[in-house]
């Protein structure tokens, strides 16, 4: 599934996620539209455990700066997930392209 996000209607990321067939046997664009996630865990009532991200920096090709207006070879924000089930197994795989000037992180540690 790719995805166009669009916020105050300029591009903000691209999302490429691949889900494990007989996990997530069907997708539509209706979905696509709305939370995939809110589809997952309401309807296919799947129990989501946890994400490992990669974050780094990419140069976009041609097709990526065209879709987030920026130009070929300039930086982006690239966040890698691989997205695991409570009993760890692998269900998606995604990759999101954030335009540079738009993106931001926040990682919170909770010490107990």
């Amino acid at each position: 599934m790719k995805r166009l996000r669009i916020v105050d209607a300029k591009p903000f990321s691209i999302e490429v996620s691949y889900f494990k067939k007989d996990i997530i046997p069907y997708l539509n664009e209706e979905i696509a539209l709305s939370s995939v996630y809110s589809y997952f865990i309401e309807d296919l009532r799947l129990n989501i455990g946890f994400a490992d991200k990669v974050i780094s920096c990419e140069k976009v090709n041609k097709e990526n700066a065209q879709l987030l207006e920026l130009n070929e070879g300039d930086p982006a924000l690239l966040i890698e997930n691989t997205v695991y089930l409570v009993n760890g197994t692998i269900f998606e795989l995604s990759q999101s392209m954030f335009h540079y000037e738009k993106a931001k992180l926040l990682n919170r540690i909770n010490f107990k």
